[in-house]
């Protein structure tokens, strides 16, 4: 097996949905990628296909380019960082 495929499968997890669904008019095959989101409870689907992008969201499950999840990722950052100070604080009063 390639070192790269190993790596991958190192951290992936296989799954087999259990509900078929039809949403992605324009393009049927990738309503897969959407019913194994639902079946690994994922909180996003990262892609560049239009057809999934277009749908933004199903079921709680936000479908969004890699630069948009990079740029939420760092804005959750920031908005940890900027309550640290008040947390330690909290912190120190006990």
């Amino acid at each position: 097996m390639p070192k790269i495929l190993e790596n991958v499968l190192s951290f992936a997890n296989i799954i087999e949905p259990q509900e078929k669904i039809k949403i992605v008019k324009d393009d049927p095959d990738d309503d897969k990628i959407i019913e194994c989101a639902i079946a690994s409870n994922s909180e996003y689907i990262i892609t560049y296909d239009q057809h999934l992008l277009k749908i933004k969201e199903y079921r709680s499950i936000k479908i969004v380019t890699p630069e948009e999840m990079l740029k939420l990722k760092i804005e959750q950052k920031q908005s940890l960082f900027l309550k640290l100070p008040n947390l330690l604080t909290k912190w120190l009063k006990r």
